[in-house]
Formats: C-alpha cells, structure tokens, sequence
C-alpha cells in the first residue's frame, strides 16, 4: 500500500513553485519532464533530523514509467548573523563550487525560503564500500579528487568523508554546511586531506586492499592543479 504524503505537503509545493497544481510544481522543479495525472507521491520518511544544522523530509514520486527519490532538507542552524534562506544560499554556493571543479553532488530541484529539495542519493559511502568491490577503484579515485578540489579551494572539513554518498556508480558530496565551512581565499597546499583521505579509505575498503599510496598521490596532484608532487 502506497503511504501518500499529506495534502499539506502538496500545497507547500505548490506555494514554494507558486503554481496551483502539484504536478505543475514536480514539473517546474525538474523533478519531473512534465506534469501528468497519473502522479503518485509515496512518504517514504517523515520529517526527522538530518544532524545538528537540517530536518529532512523523504518522498518517492511514482509514475507508470519510472519513479524517483526526493529529498527535501529544511535549514535548521542558529546563527545570530544569519537568515536561514541566507544559509541555504550560502550552502548552494558552496556546491556550485565543487560542482565547478568536477565534484558530483546530487541534482538540486529548488532552493528557498530555507529549503532545498534535491534527488535522493541511495547509499551511504562507507557502508557501501564494506559490503562490495564494486566500481572500488572508480569510487577510490573520487575519494581522492574530492579531496583534492578542497584543499585546492581551501576548505577545512570537519569529517571530511564521512557524509558521502554513492549511486552504485560515483561519489557525491551532500553536505554543504558548517561540518565543510567556507572556502578560503588562498589554497593549501599540505596534503592533510589526502592523508585523511586514505586513512578513511583504508578504514572502510571492506575486503579491498590498503590504498595504493603512489597512485593517490597522483590522483591528488592533478585533481588539485598542481604541477609538482606532494609528500604524504
């Protein structure tokens, strides 16, 4: 039995995409290519935290075709300097920054009022990494490169890994708040998140091997720009 979501969840889409219809507002958002009658959309999680700074709202939009996940993340960081929609803005410019240097980061749907809506990303890297050797060295390699491009932007995360996420396929980084803070204005250039990097790696490859340290360093160099090599 399909669990819909409340008809004031509908109505919040319709207001946020100010449109009258909640097909109208899936097809506006991009959640879907066009509105349709034969629209379903299925709780698949009601609103609980999503960790110190976001409450987070699960649904599944079903059609006869296909069907998709959807998160939607709702600001909740206290600052005194601050609006929420200013945080949220602040975390999709962060994200349209790695975006820029090759990072993968699930497919945002809407964003406002402090909301951000975006595709569901299905596993939790880690844990995916335990359970199989699928894609290991593809996934590996971003791994790498994510933390290559934050240190070349200089970022300084706290955690840096432990909230990717995976499709199966590549690496997607869904945290844009305080645990990854600002960038600064200077790069650095001291290897500390490829080091972090590694030992991650090694802490959650499952059955895979240790981590080739020679190719990460590689990888590394040139995910960052650098024209000579670091030392680990």
């Amino acid at each position: 039995m399909v669990n819909l979501v409340p008809q004031s969840f509908e109505k919040n889409l319709c207001d946020l995409a100010q449109v009258t219809s909640v097909e109208d507002a899936l097809s506006r958002m991009g959640i879907i290519s066009k509105p349709s009658p034969d629209i379903v959309l299925e709780e698949v999680q009601d609103w609980m935290p999503g960790g110190a700074e976001t409450f987070i709202y699960r649904f599944r939009v079903l059609s006869p075709e296909r069907y998709k996940d959807v998160i939607v993340k709702a600001v909740a960081a206290f600052t005194m300097a601050k609006s929420l929609s200013e945080l949220a803005s602040e975390w999709v410019g962060r994200r349209r920054l790695l975006e820029h240097h090759g990072i993968r980061t699930p497919e945002l749907y809407f964003s406002g009022d402090g909301l951000l809506i975006e595709e569901f990303i299905p596993h939790k890297l880690s844990a995916f990494l335990q359970s199989t050797t699928k894609k290991r060295n593809h996934i590996i390699a971003q791994v790498i490169q994510f933390a290559a491009v934050l240190e070349r932007n200089g970022f300084r995360p706290i955690s840096a890994f432990h909230d990717l996420r995976t499709d199966g396929e590549d690496v997607f980084a869904v945290d844009f708040g305080e645990d990854l803070g600002p960038p600064a204005l200077a790069s650095r250039h001291d290897s500390h998140l490829l080091r972090e990097a590694i030992e991650w790696l090694n802490k959650n490859q499952g059955h895979g091997g240790p981590i080739d340290t020679t190719l990460a360093r590689e990888i590394f160099r040139v995910a960052g720009g650098e024209t000579r090599k670091e030392g680990i």
